[in-house]
């Protein structure tokens, strides 16, 4: 959390102002890389305006909700995206960004799936769909997140 110094302007209260703490509202995602053999499950995100990046392809995941860790946050949404059980979720890297007002701390995980292309449906999204490195280069991809898959495509 982000705690920032904001001085009370009630006079009345005191003939000095005092410091208070004013804390900036943190959001915790968890996303998920699933790769099976040298591709990635990418979802197409809803094209509906209303969303931030309509219309890309985008890691699976979501907002981790009180009382759950990132771990368990994508282990839940993985299951309720694809219906996909990855056992071996490994954390790749925590950032932090700003979004809205608002930090964003993600959760990047990646886990490899064993799993038929034409068994995978979704439940949030368009389509999902494994994806090549060089079919990946050719996508409209979440700008969010381009980064990230582009950096585990290279340690691959």
């Amino acid at each position: 959390m982000v705690e920032c110094t904001v001085w009370d302007r009630e006079v009345e209260r005191s003939s000095r102002s005092t410091p208070t703490t004013e804390i900036m509202q943190t959001k915790r995602v968890s996303k998920a890389i699933l790769y099976q053999d040298n591709k990635i499950l990418l979802q197409l995100r809803d094209n509906k305006p209303t969303i931030p990046n309509p219309n890309t392809w985008s890691l699976l995941g979501g907002q981790v909700i009180p009382g759950e860790t990132p771990e368990l946050c994508i282990r839940r949404e993985v299951i309720e995206e694809v219906n996909l059980y990855p056992y071996d979720f490994k954390l790749i890297t925590v950032r932090k960004r700003d979004e809205d007002n608002m930090e964003v701390e993600e959760y990047i995980f990646c886990a490899k799936i064993y799993v038929e292309a034409t068994d995978i449906a979704t439940t949030e999204g368009q389509c999902v769909r494994l994806f090549s490195e060089e079919e990946i280069k050719e996508l409209n991809l979440n700008p969010i997140y381009k980064e990230i898959i582009y950096s585990f495509l290279e340690q691959k």
